[in-house]
């Protein structure tokens, strides 16, 4: 069986595979997804409108911990790193 006249170019060959492949995608998309139950249709996580549920977490201690000077001056956090030398770059 010979192939048909259109597929001899490379290029040709190529946009139909191309259409072929959007338009799968557009069924998809516009006829198959809707149809199947909610569960599967969303991504995981509950999508946008059901986000992931976590237990809420009161921040204000942490952020009057991390952002005090007597704890930053306690802290021996990247004192093993040498101090940055101006370059004047």
């Amino acid at each position: 069986m010979s192939k048909p006249k259109v597929f001899n170019n490379w290029i040709t060959s190529l946009v139909v595979v191309a259409v072929l492949g959007v338009a799968a995608l557009g069924v998809y998309q516009f006829v198959i997804a809707p149809t199947l139950p909610e569960e599967q249709y969303t991504e995981v996580g509950g999508g946008e409108d059901k986000p992931f549920e976590f237990p809420s977490i009161d921040s204000s201690s942490c952020v009057a911990c991390h952002t005090s000077e007597a704890v930053i001056a306690a802290s021996d956090w990247g004192k093993d790193r040498p101090v940055a030398e101006n370059t004047g770059g």
